[in-house]
């Protein structure tokens, strides 16, 4: 079985499917089969890629894929997250790659964290 490690897969990147009118996020031609595979990044209902105050403690899925001759092992996130605190005080550019993110709201002197994020992969 073929394998790759450190793939990239972002909504911000459009590639075009050869032979076929569709486009994906990711796609990678494996060296033992013609076909192409891909990664698509897909909206579904009821999954606004959120996680809020209300869903602690809870899994909530906040990304969904369409993954066609690929098959995604484990999930490293980057530095493309954001956060609201309360108090209504936006942090951006957030890096969870390490699975923990602190910072200190000046506006409305709280500390506020990120901490044991867990990431899991299901087949829908």
């Amino acid at each position: 079985m073929d394998s790759r490690e450190g793939i990239t897969v972002s909504k911000g990147d459009s590639l075009e499917l050869s032979g076929s009118k569709g486009e994906a996020n990711f796609i990678i031609k494996w060296n033992s089969s013609n076909p192409q595979s891909y990664i698509k990044i897909v909206d579904s209902k009821g999954v606004s890629g959120m996680y809020t105050a209300d869903n602690a403690g809870k899994y909530v899925t906040i990304l969904v894929l369409e993954c066609r001759g690929i098959e995604p092992t484990s999930c490293i996130p980057g530095e493309d997250f954001s956060a609201e605190t309360s108090g209504g005080t936006v942090f951006s550019n957030i890096d969870l790659s390490d699975g923990d993110w602190a910072e200190y709201d000046e506006e409305n002197d709280a500390s506020v964290s990120i901490t044991d994020v867990v990431y899991i992969i299901e087949k829908m």
